[in-house]
């Protein structure tokens, strides 16, 4: 079988069923992937977090840029790796120094709401 003839068999489903019943043969394996992916994450932060709060702080920060470094490590581009990386530390920085910043100028504001 040539490699055009299985793509077409895996996009004929796409053509021939209603959308709910492809809903229904798609979803549940990605539905599954995705609760055993939280509960793994659960997991997770419940030890990390018995070691530090510094380091659940960072894990709870890198969570958001995995799937983007993962996505442009699988296709090879190692430069956006770089960058991406590069920017994200840029921008943590910058986000704690905001935070570190409006927790000094504006204490006493703050302290009021509560």
């Amino acid at each position: 079988m040539k490699k055009d003839d299985r793509a077409g068999a895996k996009t004929e489903l796409f053509r021939t069923e209603k959308i709910p019943r492809i809903l229904l043969k798609i979803a549940p394996p990605v539905m599954l992937a995705q609760l055993i992916q939280a509960m793994y994450n659960i997991v997770d932060s419940f030890f990390v977090g018995q070691y530090s709060e510094t380091a659940l702080t960072a894990m709870g920060l890198q969570t958001c840029i995995v799937p983007v470094l993962s996505f442009n490590y699988a296709t090879k581009s190692y430069l956006r790796c770089r960058e991406t990386m590069k920017d994200s530390y840029l921008f943590s920085c910058v986000f704690m120094l905001l935070g570190v910043g409006c927790f000094v100028f504006f204490l006493t504001q703050l302290l009021k709401i509560f």
